[in-house]
This record gives structure tokens, sequence and C-alpha cells, in this order.
């Protein structure tokens, strides 16, 4: 099962059950620098998606907006183009 999830794109690594831990506090770590709203937005997103599910449209087209139009989107932006590190204030 956890080779199917590697190879869907829903896992990203599979660590030997006696690492767990160590394994998800890695994880854990990697995500506390990335955009916040972006993940409240993803974990969102995730729990729509079973009853949302529609080809021909974009499940959490307002989530992605609302990202899209925050402070930390347009921060993100000027920090690269200063090809400086992002600062995240989940707003």
């Amino acid at each position: 099962m956890a080779e199917e999830g590697l190879n869907l794109g829903v896992v990203t690594e599979i660590v030997p059950a006696d690492q767990r831990e160590t394994g998800a506090g890695e994880v854990a770590e990697r995500l506390t620098h990335l955009a916040p709203l972006r993940l409240a937005a993803t974990k969102e997103l995730m729990g729509r998606i079973p009853a949302t599910w529609a080809p021909h449209r974009v499940a959490g087209e307002d989530l992605i907006r609302s990202c899209s139009r925050s402070d930390d989107f347009r921060g993100a932006v000027q920090a690269f183009v200063e090809k400086r590190k992002e600062t995240w204030t989940g707003r």
C-alpha cells in the first residue's frame, strides 16, 4: 500500500516502521518552512475533494484565490524578485 501511495504521488517517501517518529519529525520540520496559508488551504482542500470532485472545475478555487491575494503571497513574490528568503506571517 505504501508503494502504491508513492507511485500515485501522495507519499513522498517510505521509511521503515522503526523510523516512523524520526521521519515524521523531519517532515514536520520541513512543513514549518512553508507558507501557513497555503498549508491550511491544502488541508481544507484535501477534505473537500471527495465531496466536490467534478472534472470540469477546480475544487477549492476559492482557497487558491484567497491565498493568491494574501500578504504572504505578495511577500513571497517580492522575496523571489529580491532573491531572498521569504518570511511567512499567515496573513
